[in-house]
């Protein structure tokens, strides 16, 4: 297994935890990371784009880069709307609890959690069923 993978698992069970005991704002850190960071994996364990290539993509925005790669590697168009769809938002939520003047309920944190999951369900589904 590798550093990414156990390091995604870490952050969906700390993102709980958080949920647990109404840290909402940081659980979507690591609700958003702990996607992030599977997302790099199957890039690189299933896909064979290393980590190096992942983060010196010409300049471009890391997370766009490894977002629009998986996407573009996904065929079944059901997966990759729920794929997107559910990114999208998780990143939203993202950039609110990181960034904006605003904070994040309870109802977002469990939301943000539900959807690093589909995220993740919807990955393995294409790309590994075991992992």
């Amino acid at each position: 297994m590798s550093n990414l993978k156990l390091k995604s698992d870490e952050n969906l069970k700390v993102a709980q935890i958080l949920i647990e005991k109404g840290y909402y704002n940081s659980s979507i850190h690591c609700s958003y990371y702990g996607c992030f960071q599977f997302m790099k994996s199957i890039l690189c364990n299933n896909i064979k784009i290393d980590y190096e290539e992942q983060d010196n993509n010409n300049g471009k925005d890391s997370h766009d880069y490894i977002f629009r790669t998986l996407k573009n590697k996904i065929t079944n168009r059901t997966v990759e709307k729920r794929f997107r769809d559910n990114f999208v938002s998780l990143k939203s939520k993202r950039k609110k609890a990181d960034y904006l003047n605003e904070l994040i309920t309870q109802d977002e944190s469990l939301i943000a959690r539900q959807e690093s999951e589909t995220v993740i369900y919807s990955l393995k589904s294409v790309f590994n069923k075991s992992n």
